[in-house]
């Protein structure tokens, strides 16, 4: 994370993390997010349903997502 970080104050761009859908909810209605990368393998809610709860909300519905997501068995 130090390394994207730093790669992104270069860029003038700033990043949250969180742990939780729940979380991103709580976050997204209290910074200017441009773009969202999230995990589908996520505690509680999973991304698909974040996605979902993100698309029904008129205030970040427009914010793109990136989906990054690894399973491995």
């Amino acid at each position: 994370m130090r390394a994207r970080n730093q790669a992104l104050e270069i860029r003038k761009a700033r990043a949250w993390t969180v742990e939780s859908a729940e979380q991103a909810h709580q976050l997204l209605k209290t910074v200017d997010a441009n773009l969202i990368l999230t995990d589908l393998a996520l505690p509680g809610e999973d991304g698909w349903e974040f996605l979902k709860r993100l698309r029904t909300d008129p205030q970040l519905a427009a914010i793109p997502v990136i989906i990054i997501s690894a399973f491995v068995s």
